[in-house]
């Protein structure tokens, strides 16, 4: 088949051949790892390979051997300096203020079981990692919503005013609060 073109065409025709021209040099399904410019690596992405940054935790960063997304428990990851999955940020919320408040901490440092406490009702962390719910006269403290709180006061004590910051401050012989009238 011979194509034709009016005279006014040539630089159409022209264009065209630069841009058919543009063309990929390597045949992405057979990329290898090896194949890809440095700074990168081959992940599959719809059946088919592409070179992909070493810098996305979406292809498990600089790790040669994997492609599949960082998965960092309760914890949005990042890359870190050495090209492995890190925690970027731990589980948030919005508070009444607006503000971003963690609900998830990385209290032991360790990246591999992510953000593994929860502020919200861990009583050895409440609130913050290292926040130990120790309250007077109190045999069973809870955490409730990043606070301590009262589960249960110890014998003979009762919480009348229910503060948990004081604990059970009333001493009882197995009575009631008196009367707050």
């Amino acid at each position: 088949m011979r194509w034709s073109l009016p005279i006014g065409s040539a630089a159409l025709a022209l264009a065209f051949g630069a841009v058919a021209a543009c063309e990929s040099i390597i045949d992405a399904s057979s990329l290898q790892s090896n194949s890809c410019p440095g700074g990168s690596k081959a992940c599959p992405t719809n059946g088919n390979m592409h070179c992909v940054g070493l810098t996305d935790p979406n292809t498990h960063c600089g790790d040669p051997t994997q492609c599949l997304a960082c998965d960092i428990p309760n914890a949005t990851p990042i890359c870190d300096h050495s090209g492995a999955c890190a925690i970027g940020t731990c589980s948030t919320v919005t508070n009444a203020m607006g503000a971003a408040a963690e609900i998830f901490a990385d209290c032991d440092g360790n990246p591999s079981n992510g953000c593994e406490v929860d502020l919200l009702h861990d009583t050895s962390n409440c609130g913050s990692c290292g926040n130990i719910c120790t309250l007077p006269h109190v045999s069973e403290p809870g955490c409730n919503g990043g606070a301590c709180d009262i589960l249960e006061c110890a014998p003979g004590f009762l919480n009348c005013d229910g503060n948990a910051r004081n604990g059970c401050e009333f001493p009882s012989d197995g009575g009631a609060c008196p009367d707050a009238g």
